[in-house]
């Protein structure tokens, strides 16, 4: 089943992974690949709620989305609201009700590196909630790819790789030309225009 989702060993599949931290919701993008059929590996960075929440309650959901949207609101740290959560089955974190698809896992081993840690979920119930397939369309995934980008700038600056953060606002640009050659849609423009001008500024606060 997982396969049938799209996970493989050999590519990250982007996700939105909910954990509960004190009795409140986080909910964060990750990357997230197969080890082989039976289990999935994600890599946090260890001064992440997420890894907090992780290492507390060693579970999470992991929330299958191709909705640009989604990404965008919770990298940008909006609150999700109580009607767009659901209660798991199997475990005791919720999972989004807007979900295409939901993995309940078990934290079953975490190895720490110096700034990050890897860890290995063992899925214990899947849940298709939507079953109707879509048309490609690159505007979505051109989003998703730009926030990607822009969740590592932060960390990059924090490590002085002031290069490097600097690649990541090009590829940005890039993800943005895609959006603006492929939609007219005024939410996504304006989501792509809001990202980069995110970027640039956060790029001009880590510099001092």
């Amino acid at each position: 089943m997982l396969r049938e989702l799209g996970f493989s060993e050999e590519t990250y599949g982007e996700t939105i992974l909910v954990v509960v931290i004190n009795n409140k919701i986080n909910a964060t993008p990750i990357g997230v690949k197969l080890i082989n059929d039976n289990l999935m590996q994600a890599t946090i960075f260890k001064d992440s709620l997420t890894y907090l929440g992780l290492m507390n309650n060693k579970e999470c959901t992991i929330n299958i989305t191709s909705d640009a949207r989604v990404f965008y609101r919770l990298v940008m740290n909006e609150e999700l609201k109580t009607d767009e959560l659901m209660l798991s089955e199997n475990i005791n974190t919720p999972a989004l009700k807007f979900a295409d698809a939901v993995i309940e896992t078990k934290v079953i081993n975490v190895i720490d590196k110096i700034d990050r840690a890897i860890f290995y979920f063992l899925p214990v119930n899947i849940k298709i909630l939507k079953s109707i397939p879509k048309v490609f369309n690159r505007a979505h995934p051109a989003i998703i790819e730009a926030l990607v980008h822009y969740t590592r700038i932060k960390p990059y600056s924090d490590m002085k790789l002031f290069n490097e953060v600097d690649k990541l606002i090009e590829r940005i640009k890039m993800c943005i030309d895609t959006v603006q050659h492929s939609t007219k849609n005024a939410e996504l423009l304006t989501i792509a225009s809001n990202i980069l001008n995110n970027a640039i500024k956060l790029k001009s606060e880590n510099l001092f």
